[in-house]
């Protein structure tokens, strides 16, 4: 996954040495919304490239076969 990424999406695979038994991705924290970038609580929000960098984080999902994904909250940015 490319560095745009790592912050967004991440991997994680039980591994016997052979190839993975299982292999998960996990998501947290898009923040998708409708409204101009900005400012919450000191961090940037980039609310305008959440839809899009989901959508990569979904294609890398696929291309490494995933055998699952877990969102870990904050799907949509519903605050003013």
């Amino acid at each position: 996954m490319g560095g745009a990424l790592s912050t967004l999406a991440v991997v994680v695979s039980c591994n016997t040495g052979q190839s993975p038994l299982f292999s998960i991705g996990l998501v947290a924290d898009i923040q998708a919304a409708q409204k101009p970038d900005g400012e919450t609580e000191g961090r940037r929000q980039r609310y305008s490239t959440a839809t899009g960098r989901f959508s990569e984080a979904v294609t890398d999902w696929v291309g490494r076969r995933v055998d699952c994904v877990l969102s870990l909250g904050d799907t949509l940015s519903v605050a003013p």
